[in-house]
């Protein structure tokens, strides 16, 4: 009985994916706010790349392709909520 009380309360505890997604777009915001820095996607093979915002262009440190920086979509936005 009492494993299947904590597995009752476990799940309870767990984030729904809007959460977990809302949780992710503060992070987010809070990096572009305070660090003046924007995490994305290259454009080119999907790497992760962190550059400095209002910049043209950038270069991805895994394909070394540069690219504009339109062509490379952000992880997380506010946009992905719902009701946005």
């Amino acid at each position: 009985m009492k494993n299947k009380t904590r597995l009752l309360v476990e799940t309870m505890k767990r984030k729904t994916k809007e959460e977990l997604i809302k949780e992710q777009v503060k992070f987010h915001d809070r990096i572009r706010k305070q660090l003046n820095l924007n995490i994305v996607d290259c454009g080119n093979c999907g790497a992760t790349i962190v550059h400095k915002r209002k910049v043209d262009d950038v270069t991805c440190p895994d394909c070394l392709e540069t690219m504009e920086v339109s062509v490379c979509p952000d992880i997380y936005y506010k946009e992905m909520l719902k009701g946005n």
